[in-house]
Formats: C-alpha cells, structure tokens, sequence
C-alpha cells in the first residue's frame, strides 16, 4: 500500500477465522472520513465478504466505523481486478485505519 508498488501484492495472513486486513498506522493522530480502495488482481480462490472499515483509537482499540457507504457496492462487483471502491463513513479521529473482511472461495470474472 502506498509504496509506489502496483503489481503482484497479496495477503496470504488469514487468520484461524478466515479473516485478514489491510491498513495504515500513523505516528499522530487523524480525522478521517473517506478511503479509496483499488482492488488487485483476483486471483482464483480468494477474494472478501463483509468488508468493513475500521478505525485504531487513542487507546489502541480497532473500532468499525460508523455509516459506512461503498459505492459502487463491493459484493456487486467484488470479482472485477483493478476496481475502484470509495468507502465514506461518519468523521474518525484515530492513530489507524484499515479495511477488514472474510476470506471466500470466488471465480474470476475477465472483462
């Protein structure tokens, strides 16, 4: 993320729930309200369910974030590479932010 690096980037992290994330740390604190989220290629077999945005507190808590809107929505159009997404939510004041979802078996869809 953010380091310039575009091609071949997964996460292979799952957790024993099937779950795994991307996000930032920041070094102080920001007030947040918006993330752009480019996907990848999709490889066979992998993808997310019930992406969701959340915010790391002043004491170190990860928060979902409330009145979270993904346009377009991302279970419409999950399986498409390189797609845009823009998830904007009510105003955060946090230390981090990441995106967090399940891990599920998906078929690429080639345009």
């Amino acid at each position: 993320m953010r380091d310039g690096i575009t091609a071949k980037q997964n996460s292979r992290s799952f957790n024993a729930k099937g779950e795994d994330w991307w996000g930032y740390a920041f070094e102080k604190t920001l007030k947040i309200n918006c993330l752009v989220y480019y996907q990848g290629e999709v490889a066979e077999g992998s993808g997310w369910k019930n992406l969701i945005v959340q915010y790391r507190d002043y004491m170190g808590r990860w928060i979902n974030v409330s009145r979270l809107e993904m346009k377009p929505k991302y279970e419409e159009n999950s399986l498409i590479p390189f797609k845009r997404f823009i998830l904007k939510f009510n105003p955060i004041i946090g230390t981090g932010i990441r995106i967090r979802g399940g891990y599920c078996q998906v078929k690429i869809l080639y345009l």
